[in-house]
Order: C-alpha cells, then structure tokens, then sequence
C-alpha cells in the first residue's frame, strides 16, 4: 500500500436557501406592488438573484429577507422613510453573508443615523440615537418560512438519566 492521502470533499449546501417573491411577501408582508418598488424600481435592497425572462423568478437569500423584515418593521412602527436607508440595508445584508442565521439568535440590530449594526447587547446608553430591534422573531419567521425549526432555547448536553 502506498501513502497517498484520498482527500473527499464533502458539500454542506450547493446553493443557499433561496425565497420567491411570494414567500417574501408572506414574510415581510408586503404587497407585490411593494416589493417590486423596495427591491427593482427603487432598489433599496434588490434581490439576490434577478428575475431573468419569462418565468425565472427573482431570488432572495434568507439575509436579504431578514433585512427586509426589520426595514418593514422600521417603516410601519417608526415611519421611517425606508429610501433613505438603502446603502445601510445593504451593507447589513452584505456583512451577514457567511454567517450562520442560527448565530444571530438572541441578538439585536441597532439603528443609528445612517448605520444599522447587529449586536449581542443593546448599548444602554448609546451616544447617538439608536433604536434596538430584537433578531429573534424575524429569524424564527425566516426558520419557519425555511421549513427548518429554530433552535432551543437550552442545547441539552447531556442526556437525562435516571438512577
């Protein structure tokens, strides 16, 4: 026998999770009208993937989602004109690309004036004003949307054994 090593590549995922517009919308609860303005005519946060001709729909990945759920969430309970924020959604969506969504949970985005961050505590007394967001029912809306089950609250270790 020879010392040659075999090496075996082994795909986690080929392609990400991807939604159609329609679950989207689901999601976000967006009307069509509305995604097509956030996401091709105003291209706040254009999808992943364009729609390419007929009957290839438009692709988003899971983080362009989320983000879209905390900009919907920002328009609706703070009336936040969501134009303005096209280059920090971006750049947030852009940052959690290769990051896991299960690391997100317990987590918060924070708005600033022009930046929107994710953080593990919500600064107390922030410098600048700053509206917090928790990550967790978005991403759990996301689990959901995936078909996949958000994960518990406490990892069990170690298996229950009675005496």
């Amino acid at each position: 026998m020879t010392g040659r090593v075999m090496m075996v590549m082994i795909p986690i995922m080929r392609s990400p999770a991807t939604f159609q517009a329609g679950d989207v919308r689901a999601l976000t609860g967006l009307s069509p009208s509305q995604l097509r303005e956030w996401t091709s005519r105003r291209g706040i946060l254009p999808a992943d993937q364009p729609a390419r001709g007929r009957g290839k729909h438009a692709q988003y990945a899971w983080n362009t989602v989320l983000v879209l759920r905390l900009l919907v969430e920002l328009h609706r309970s703070f009336k936040i004109e969501i134009s303005a924020w096209a280059r920090p959604a971006t750049a947030l969506r852009d940052s959690l690309i290769g990051t896991s969504p299960i690391a997100l949970y317990g987590k918060y985005a924070e708005v600033r004036p022009s930046a929107i961050a994710i953080t593990a505590n919500p600064a107390p007394g922030a410098l600048a004003p700053t509206i917090t967001v928790p990550l967790d029912p978005h991403l759990e809306a996301l689990a959901v949307g995936l078909g996949v089950a958000p994960p518990p609250a406490q990892l069990n270790l170690f298996p229950a054994v009675r005496a």
